[in-house]
């Protein structure tokens, strides 16, 4: 009974980690053959910790990386705050080590976002991105003149999170051979839109404060609840 209800455990603990979804399953059975591969060489290697990828590049390309395929079921990240990866530098020498997100259509400038992290050798750190959300088109050319955008929405975001399809791991014009593993790769955070992106124009303006400044604490109060809006001077408004 004891070692059944341990085999259920660590089943759980490999899929889901601390509330964060797996991606992409890496295990004895992961099919390496389904990794692109540009300048590079990669290899599944396994600890006491579990599966990872062991990642050899050369130095003769612009880019040496691989590209690895997001599983249809988890293209749709948008319940999701962030996608992370766990990364370390296997080599000798410091590694800047990229990770670009994509959309279909992605080249590296459209349809996808990339961040990098720094490694020393033998350094082992966690890439965490988050997740960029848009504002709702009609409302995207009315707001200007601000330090940030409502709910920490962008005006111009180069990735929709609801089709994901594929991750791009690399370095950038390296001198030297690199070496680095990665793994865990995984969502996390919960996400919902909040209801103001449902609305449309005439339901969301007039945009008004009691402050006249939108900086202060009670300004942002307003500008997350509707209903308070027209209960004030119209002569105090935010454009």
């Amino acid at each position: 009974m004891y070692l059944a209800n341990l085999l259920i455990y660590s089943c759980l603990i490999a899929g889901q980690v601390s509330g964060e979804q797996i991606l992409i399953d890496l295990n004895r059975d992961f099919d390496i053959g389904s990794i692109n591969t540009s300048d590079a060489k990669v290899a599944l290697i396994s600890d006491t910790k579990g599966y990872s990828l062991l990642v050899s590049t050369g130095h003769k390309g612009q880019w040496p990386g691989i590209t690895i395929k997001n599983p249809e079921k988890y293209k749709d990240l948008s319940g999701f705050q962030y996608i992370a990866i766990d990364a370390k530098n296997t080599g000798t020498n410091h590694l800047t080590l990229h990770w670009r997100i994509d959309n279909p259509g992605a080249n590296g400038y459209e349809n996808c976002i990339t961040r990098q992290i720094d490694l020393k050798p033998n350094e082992q750190k966690t890439l965490n991105v988050s997740l960029p959300r848009k504002l709702p088109e009609w409302l995207a050319p009315k707001m200007f003149g601000m330090r940030g955008y409502p709910g920490g929405m962008l005006k111009d975001a180069t990735l929709e999170v609801n089709n994901i399809v594929q991750f791009v791991i690399y370095v950038t014009e390296p001198k030297v051979d690199q070496a680095f593993e990665i793994s865990n790769f995984r969502a996390g955070g919960s996400y919902t839109a909040p209801k103001w992106v449902s609305m449309n124009e005439s339901q969301f303006f007039p945009l008004i404060v009691s402050t006249g400044n939108s900086s202060t604490k009670t300004g942002r109060e307003r500008l997350t609840q509707p209903r308070t809006w027209k209960s004030i001077s119209r002569k105090k408004k935010l454009i």
